[in-house]
């Protein structure tokens, strides 16, 4: 039959057979590899997802995102992967040890909507920065424990946004170049701490000394009243009564509004941990809360002190 068709068609009939081999080797070479794929896919199913995201489980409001995504690529392990049995252990110590983490709560293993990407979700407390020391290099940060917080990261900014259902939501920032176009931001207001002798230690560390410590409570005593944004200074120069001039309370604050007068607080100091004839600590606040409360929730710059060490609360006559 060949001999007959070659010699009627000649070579034709040779480019039609070469043809029909040529397609018939593709058909056989598609084949295998969709079953080389569908073996390969199967395989990774089986294996497990070949990576992995961390995540925070809650960021705070007052955390910016940029602070949030430094967090979560400064503690993603660099050798490891979703398969590793000891990555959530690794991530653990990395949270534990990091500045801006007050406390773990857990950190757990999950899969995700995507069979190939596992997620880490971290579970944890952050430290929330309250005050602020001045020094010769610039604001120094610290939150109620007296942690030392990365300069660099603090948010500095807040604004408000309003959705579309009504409700107002604040957002800060590190930095007003973060802030997106037309939005109104404002500088986010932290007490300074005024005259504290030890130097700053490293990032993550408590700053030493008493006397920071009285500042950090005496911050941490208004951080969350209607006129924490009018008193700008909390003053621990005379510590302990360390300036040797009697009378001079111990502690103080100085609430000032812009470039306007100042009021001194004289706060004194904490009663003993025993208890003694101190003013108690409730009652001074109590004070301050009146004295606003008269004021229409002025507290800075209509007298030049108001004075809590007593029964009873004085005022300067001017």
């Amino acid at each position: 039959m060949w001999l007959s068709l070659r010699e009627r068609h000649g070579a034709g009939a040779k480019r039609c057979a070469r043809m029909a081999l040529a397609v018939a080797g593709v058909c056989t070479a598609v084949a295998l590899g969709l079953l080389a794929m569908e073996h390969h896919v199967l395989a990774r199913r089986q294996a497990g997802p070949s990576e992995f995201r961390l995540r925070l489980s809650a960021r705070p409001e007052w955390m910016p995102r940029s602070l949030a995504r430094a967090l979560v690529a400064r503690l993603t392990p660099a050798d490891s992967g979703p398969r590793d049995p000891n990555l959530t252990r690794k991530v653990y110590h990395a949270a534990k040890a990091d500045p801006w983490v007050r406390r773990v709560t857990r950190v757990v293993r999950r899969p995700s909507d995507d069979p190939n990407v596992a997620i880490v979700e971290l579970q944890a407390e952050f430290r929330k920065p309250i005050a602020c020391i001045q020094t010769p290099n610039g604001p120094r940060f610290l939150d109620a424990d007296g942690i030392h917080l990365p300069t660099d990261q603090v948010p500095r900014w807040a604004a408000r946004f309003r959705h579309a259902d009504g409700t107002v939501r604040q957002v800060c920032f590190v930095s007003d170049r973060d802030v997106p176009p037309g939005a109104r931001a404002r500088p986010i207001h932290y007490i300074k701490i005024s005259g504290v002798k030890a130097g700053p230690p490293e990032f993550g560390h408590t700053w030493p000394g008493e006397d920071l410590a009285a500042g950090i409570r005496l911050a941490a005593l208004v951080a969350g009243r209607p006129y924490a944004n009018q008193i700008a200074v909390a003053d621990v120069r005379n510590y302990a009564g360390r300036m040797l001039k009697q009378g001079e309370p111990h502690l103080r604050y100085f609430a000032q509004v812009g470039r306007g007068n100042t009021t001194e607080i004289r706060f004194g100091r904490f009663p003993e941990p025993g208890g003694d004839h101190n003013v108690r600590t409730e009652r001074k606040l109590s004070y301050i809360d009146a004295y606003v409360g008269r004021h229409n929730g002025r507290l800075a710059g209509l007298h030049s002190y108001i004075d809590l060490r007593f029964d009873e609360l004085h005022v300067s006559v001017y």
